[in-house]
């Protein structure tokens, strides 16, 4: 049992390596003009040792920001308070600013969208049978708060919260 431990525990470590390799890399350069070889010579580790835990670059971010997002709409999925709501998600966004911005300067926003996506059609799941309004509600309220920030935050928070009430109702 503690080798398969240990296995786990070094497998868990070489992913974190990995994801917080290419956060380093997208500080320097775009998603399209970082390679495989590249990463894992950042986070020390072999190609092969890649290849176990992931298929492309895109799965390091996906599997990183699938966490992070994901734990945020576990959070709104357990609050009943609709202003609170409005709270959690203010302050994953605020939160979230660097990334964001980063995402929209190295080209992997739509990595972003599609967690987001996913995770707004599961937060509706059994409320709301209507795919092509769960899609219009993940992208607009994406949009609109990718927009706000990107934006430098300009309009108050409270019409940043209105325009989202908007979609929902």
């Amino acid at each position: 049992m503690a080798a398969t431990e240990h296995a786990e525990k070094l497998k868990l470590e070489t992913k974190a390596y990995l994801c917080q390799s290419l956060l380093e890399l997208l500080e320097e350069k775009e998603l399209a003009k970082i390679s495989i070889s590249q990463l894992c010579q950042r986070a020390g580790v072999s190609r092969m040792a890649f290849y176990r835990q992931f298929q492309s670059l895109d799965e390091v971010l996906l599997s990183y920001f699938e966490d992070k997002i994901s734990a945020t709409f576990s959070q709104l999925k357990n609050d009943d308070n609709q202003l609170s709501k409005l709270q959690i998600q203010e302050q994953f966004f605020l939160s979230f600013e660097t990334e964001l911005l980063l995402a929209q300067q190295r080209g992997f926003m739509p990595l972003l969208e599609e967690i987001f996506s996913r995770e707004i059609k599961a937060f509706f799941k059994g409320q709301v049978d209507d795919e092509l309004w769960l899609s219009f509600v993940s992208a607009g309220t994406f949009a609109v708060w990718r927009d706000w920030i990107l934006s430098g935050k300009g309009r108050p928070i409270g019409e940043v919260h209105d325009s989202i009430g908007r979609m929902v109702k």
